[in-house]
């Protein structure tokens, strides 16, 4: 390790000790908290028993086998990987495995018609793929015309694709440590596509440097009245990889060492065939990202609970709506009216 204590202009904070990289977060909270839960998966938001929960350590290893996977499959600094899948806890996982590898992240809707798609993935020239089970007869059709197959399957609502390997083991065979190379905080690491005004979705460069001063924006309201940061749990009912949720949920929540809950995206047909066994995440205290398509679950959030313990009361913190975030008073109102 060398540090600079000469060069006053052109300083390049680019290696792990001194970075600011979005794939490094996980790794920064096991050096403090290795045992605590970081993603916790509610009933649907995850493929298979070893991703329900998991710890610091845990989750930073998963993203590390992730992105020795990626590297593996002979992807090179900048290549886009698609994420076509709704909320779940290794689709998290993979998002900062593609981080760590200084790939670029390109999660999308999977409700695009057929045609939108086709040519989001042409448009940003995607390499590489991660496609939930539920959609992978569409993606396999849509993926085909562009040149592309479906590499790896995360099998929740459906199988997993012919030809495809399965995302554990796919990582398993991968060995969890830290994966080389030089990272920089202005690198590009997603790419979002938003609604435009040219019929095509607009896609949205994210930086590591943005995402994290919208985390750390997002964080001063999620934790506000809080003791400590660290005790910040989340659940997520927004889907938070496609819709920049990732942004105002997930990254404020593992910046300020808390927990995280992934639930199934309400549009999800793959969420909908499931039933929540209530086990998913029983540690939840604040319930942020609620926005308007899913206000409905408010209800039914505060009937459950008896099996949500958390000193006392579950209560809505944070009503995130549009581009930020408010208090939720309105929404414990409709909660109790309804």
């Amino acid at each position: 390790m060398e540090f600079d204590v000469t060069t006053l202009h052109g300083r390049r904070a680019d290696q792990r000790w001194n970075r600011m990289v979005v794939g490094d977060l996980f790794e920064r909270l096991v050096w403090s908290s290795p045992d605590k839960d970081a993603l916790v998966g509610w009933a649907g938001a995850y493929a298979t028993d070893g991703f329900r929960r998991l710890t610091y350590r845990q989750a930073d290893d998963a993203a590390n086998r992730t992105a020795q996977a990626l590297r593996a499959a002979g992807l090179t600094d900048g290549e886009r990987v698609l994420l076509y899948c709704e909320n779940s806890v290794e689709a998290v996982v993979t998002m900062f495995g593609i981080a760590k590898a200084g790939l670029v992240a390109v999660p999308v809707n999977p409700h695009l018609a057929p045609d939108v798609l086709e040519w989001v993935v042409e448009h940003v020239g995607v390499r590489f793929t991660v496609v939930d089970g539920e959609f992978g007869e569409q993606a396999r059709k849509v993926f085909a015309r562009a040149g592309l197959r479906v590499n790896v399957t995360i099998p929740i609502g459906g199988p997993i694709v012919a030809g495809s390997r399965d995302f554990a083991e796919w990582i398993a065979e991968q060995p969890a440590d830290e994966p080389s190379g030089n990272r920089h905080a202005d690198d590009v690491w997603s790419i979002l596509f938003t609604s435009g005004t040219t019929l095509m979705p607009k896609a949205s460069m994210a930086t590591h440097t943005y995402s994290y001063m919208a985390g750390f924006s997002y964080a001063m309201s999620l934790t506000r009245g809080l003791d400590y940061e660290q005790d910040l749990t989340t659940c997520t009912f927004l889907p938070i990889l496609y819709h920049c949720g990732h942004n105002s949920t997930i990254l404020p929540t593992i910046l300020a060492g808390g927990t995280d809950g992934a639930r199934p995206s309400p549009r999800s047909g793959g969420a909908g065939r499931r039933r929540d066994d209530g086990e998913g995440h029983r540690r939840m205290g604040r319930v942020p990202g609620l926005g308007p398509a899913a206000r409905h679950l408010w209800p039914r959030v505060r009937r459950r609970r008896p099996v949500l313990p958390h000193r006392g009361d579950v209560r809505l913190g944070i009503d995130e709506s549009g581009h930020g975030a408010r208090p939720g008073e309105g929404m414990r109102t409709a909660g109790e009216d309804a």
